[in-house]
């Protein structure tokens, strides 16, 4: 922190800022007119408390409740967190840190940002950001991979082009990615993260193309490619983090598939293959139970229904079919059917 203390920034303003007639301090104009509030943003928490340093409000959308902290341009330290609502997935997200916070909206601070969600995984995140006027400069840790970050304040947007490591099922991977992305003043997100690695043993190509709001709601779709993997899924992360997934893996056979499970980690879904010509349904608890039939005895098994004893039966992708024995029970389900591809992990 003393470091980043250390550095000047043009147009940095401290919190005593002029008074007005009623003796409340009156913020200089903004050195960037198109900033808008984040939640990640110290000098929008300061601008929305008495301007003391302060701040205690109520976030826009419905995922985040509250935001509570402080900066002190004394000893240059800043705090604050973030209660989300009761049924997100997210619990809770503290900041510490130290810089300088001007309330024209220019600063320069390192920050810690530290995430807890409801099943007790903790991510951390260190990052130096620095901006003046409608630039912004970051720089994230591990900082030995030089992860950098660049954006500008525009008219109704921010944009920024940055590189860090692709998650995966919750967790931070060694993939670094370089992701484009845009935030917009009603919190809504969206990024697009590409990975490669060329050479005889991997030829990988990862892109993630992800939308957020303030909600809590989460929209990827993922392309992978390789030497011998290939997977495409649409997935949609409800606010209280059930996810729902659906896509297809594998070269050959190919599998189509769909999966909806809750934030713990437990549901159901379906595979095809026209490939094997197999159909599965999948209970997916700390192990996963996949029940498969072959499509041919399925259909054989629906016009037997309905011609001999007069049932009309429609048989859709994930029903569990009574009355046919399956062909196959077993514990296997492919770790593909798991994946959740993300540009953070949260």
């Amino acid at each position: 922190m003393s470091k980043i203390a250390a550095l000047s920034l043009l147009g940095i303003v401290g919190l005593t800022a002029s008074t007005a007639n009623a003796g409340l301090p009156v913020p200089p104009t903004p050195t960037c007119e198109h900033r808008f509030d984040w939640p990640d943003d110290p000098a929008a928490h300061v601008l929305n408390g008495p301007l003391d340093g302060s701040f205690d409000y109520d976030f826009l959308g419905s995922a985040i409740a509250n935001v509570s902290g402080a900066y002190s341009a004394d000893t240059m330290s800043l705090w604050w967190d973030v209660a989300f609502a009761q049924s997100a997935y997210i619990v809770d997200t503290a900041v510490t840190g130290g810089g300088m916070v001007g309330l024209d909206g220019d600063l320069m601070v390192g920050m810690t940002t530290t995430i807890t969600d409801s099943q007790g995984r903790v991510w951390e995140e260190n990052v130096r950001r620095m901006r003046s006027g409608c630039d912004e400069q970051r720089i994230l840790e591990p900082t030995t991979l030089g992860l950098s970050h660049t954006g500008t304040w525009s008219a109704g947007r921010y944009d920024y082009e940055e590189q860090r490591p692709l998650a995966k099922n919750h967790s931070v991977t060694t993939l670094i990615a370089d992701v484009v992305g845009t935030l917009y003043p009603d919190g809504s997100s969206e990024a697009v993260a590409s990975y490669y690695q060329s050479g005889q043993e991997a030829n990988t190509s990862i892109t993630v193309t992800e939308q957020r709001n303030l909600d809590g709601e989460r929209w990827t779709h993922l392309e992978l490619s390789s030497l011998d993997a290939a997977r495409q899924y649409d997935t949609y992360v409800a606010p209280d983090g059930t996810i729902t997934q659906e896509g297809y893996f594998g070269y050959d056979p190919q599998w189509d598939y769909s999966v909806t499970r809750d934030y713990a980690g437990f549901g159901e879904g379906w595979m095809e293959s026209g490939d094997t010509e197999q159909y599965c349904y999948l209970e997916i608890g700390v192990v996963c139970t996949r029940t498969c039939w072959i499509l041919e005895e399925i259909e054989e098994y629906q016009e037997e229904l309905e011609e001999e004893q007069g049932i009309e039966w429609e048989f859709e992708f994930g029903m569990y079919v009574d009355g046919l024995p399956p062909d196959d029970v077993d514990n296997y389900c492919n770790s593909a059917l798991f994946e959740d591809y993300a540009v953070l992990p949260y």
